[in-house]
């Protein structure tokens, strides 16, 4: 396998040596084990943990199920050269001949079963999610059927000296003939590896996009920021091809990141000796912003000119800020959930704001994208504005709730199975999409413009969008597994995860996914029933710099809409919830509820 200078492989004798010594003094103890099926960690907020952190190694097993619950999280001490560390549990007969595949195959692991005998065997069923790269990104896998994975495993006896068997001080345990693949489970992914997020500018356009990594919490905190500026420096991951761009200005790394208390100085020259300060700036602090804790202050030396960066870079990354405005359609009108200040829909002026069946609106409130009811049960989209209502072309017997684009003029909606576009002039075109996904039930895009997610014949994938010209094509969508079937609405909850609603053992639980698929967990409290179908999902960031990264999903079941909030079960809209309804009215249910776009 490759060796980055800078990367993983900077520490890979410490951490060798660290696994095989045991855990002691790195926060937990021995004859810990932790176990593959254990709950996943949360994820809030960057982690910034100074102290690294290893998985349990092959002596800290007190089982032939933990032996191999730790040989599954083994990978995680050091991605970058993971068989030195996995060879500590093959027996010695075996260690000097194994030679698996070096890939990094990430796998959702079920409860395992033993077998007694003279070789005890381990059965572990798994579901291959994809495989970890050099680069920290997961590639998915399209794998839907699971399998089993078997392990031998026999005891081996530590005898001091010439000591017989009777006078053994421990017993431990090893592999015989092990797999000839490299196996990391999802739950020591979401323990040992930390979520890093590396920000890349969008093409033709002046927003921060996040492209998720997973950086190895075993490695020193001090030569975490010089890994991830050489993933910065190498490009997008694979899946964003087109979409982003890399640094400003043909600027790349100088040398070494120079960590301390106080300071964190990034040393960095550019071939054409001008940079835009303000793009680099902003670009590298998102990024670099989980290694300035402690108050930690980012200086850049571009060409041996230092400058310490002090801005507001907020406002370039488009899911920092407050929540936005909500809203829900009550009796054909749009109206705005409390208890944020009202504010005044222009888009539907003049008598426009009637005979709604579900509504989008631009951030500035200029342009309502309206799904209307046509005669014989079909669903018509139209735009509205203050100069009037334009109807378009588009005419369906199935219509999702639109969505305008990073708050601007170009949109997206399914209509009977098919993505199409749509603009503040309610000019449609279908939108093609690559490798021929069809069944299409909805979309939903990242307030960045550059990703989105879709649910298609039950299925999750995402997908990203180049743009050109005010206009943008998609690059082929990639299937995220999920363990629900029947999938029905998705949305983006946080900067690189996804929330979803979809069917186990027939009723509908509400789910989050990082857009790589690599960690899956129900949301708590998550549980709509078992209503027939789930209708106008949607969900919004929170703020990434805020106490929590997660934003609100609401959705409509039954003819009703709901708003859920993490770990507090989805509560009810009511008519009273929203601002204008008539006191002496008798309204009926709330519906279609939305996120201000």
């Amino acid at each position: 396998m490759r060796r980055s200078p800078g990367g993983w492989a900077v520490a890979a004798t410490a951490l060798a040596v660290l696994t095989g010594a045991g855990l002691t003094g790195c926060g937990i103890p021995p004859g810990t084990s932790v176990r593959v099926d254990g709950p996943l960690p949360e994820i809030d907020s960057p982690q910034t943990s100074e102290n690294p952190v290893l998985p349990p190694g092959p002596d800290q097993a007190d089982s032939e199920v933990e032996l191999v619950d730790n040989f599954l999280q083994a990978a995680a001490a050091n991605p970058e050269d993971p068989v030195e560390v996995l060879r500590e549990f093959v027996h010695q007969d075996d260690r000097g001949t194994w030679q698996p595949d070096p890939q990094i195959l990430v796998v959702r692991a079920d409860e395992s079963v033993s077998t007694p005998g003279q070789q005890v065997r381990v059965q572990v069923p798994v579901h291959e999610i994809g495989v970890l790269t050099e680069d920290g990104t997961i590639e998915p896998r399209d794998v839907t059927q699971p399998r089993t994975l078997e392990f031998k495993v026999v005891p081996v006896a530590d005898m001091p000296g010439d000591a017989d068997v009777a006078s053994r001080v421990e017993q431990r345990f090893q592999l015989v003939d092990p797999p000839d693949e490299i196996i990391l489970s999802t739950s020591a992914l979401g323990t040992y590896l930390l979520p890093r997020p590396v920000y890349y500018w969008g093409t033709e356009g002046e927003m921060l996009v996040p492209d998720l990594r997973w950086l190895p919490s075993a490695l020193p905190v001090r030569q975490r920021a010089q890994t991830v500026m050489k993933w910065l420096g190498d490009g997008p991951a694979a899946w964003l091809p087109g979409a982003l761009v890399g640094l400003p200005d043909d600027v790349t790394l100088a040398g070494n990141v120079v960590w301390s208390a106080d300071r964190l100085e990034v040393p960095l020259t550019s071939a054409s000796g001008e940079v835009d300060g303000r793009r680099l700036d902003a670009q590298l602090w998102w990024t670099l912003r989980p290694d300035l804790s402690g108050n930690r202050t980012l200086v850049l030396v571009v060409d041996g000119a230092e400058r310490v960066l002090d801005g507001d870079y907020l406002a370039l990354n488009p899911a920092a800020g407050p929540d936005p405005l909500r809203f829900a359609v009550l009796d054909g009108v749009v109206r705005q959930l409390r208890p944020d200040q009202e504010q005044d829909l222009p888009a539907l002026a003049g008598g426009l704001n009637e005979e709604i069946h579900s509504a989008a609106l631009s951030r500035d409130r200029r342009f309502a994208a309206l799904v209307r009811a046509e005669p014989e049960e079909r669903l018509r989209l139209s735009v509205a504005r203050a100069a009037g209502l334009t109807e378009s072309d588009l005419v369906a017997d199935r219509m999702s709730r639109p969505a305008w684009l990073a708050g601007g003029t170009v949109g997206l909606v399914v209509a009977d199975g098919q993505l199409y576009r749509f603009d503040e002039t309610a000019t449609v075109s279908r939108v093609r999409v690559p490798g021929g996904l069809t069944g299409i039930q909805a979309v939903a895009a990242a307030p960045d413009a550059r990703r989105v997610a879709l649910v298609a014949s039950g299925r999750l994938y995402v997908a990203s969008l180049v743009w050109r010209a005010g206009s943008f094509s998609m690059n082929e969508p990639r299937v995220l597994p999920t363990t629900a079937g029947d999938l029905e609405g998705v949305g983006f909850l946080q900067e690189n995860w996804l929330a979803f609603v979809g069917d186990e053992t027939g009723r509908s639980l509400l789910y989050e996914i990082t857009v790589d698929g690599a960690l899956e967990r129900p949301l708590p409290n998550g549980e709509p029933g078992a209503p027939v179908s789930v209708d106008s999902f949607t969900a919004y960031p929170g703020d990434p710099t805020g106490q929590s990264a997660r934003g609100k999903i609401m959705y409509e079941a039954e003819n009703r809409a709901y708003v859920y909030a993490h770990g507090i079960l989805p509560a009810l809209i009511e008519a009273g919830d929203l601002y204008g309804v008539p006191a002496d009215a008798e309204p009926g249910e709330p519906r279609a509820p939305f996120f201000l776009d």
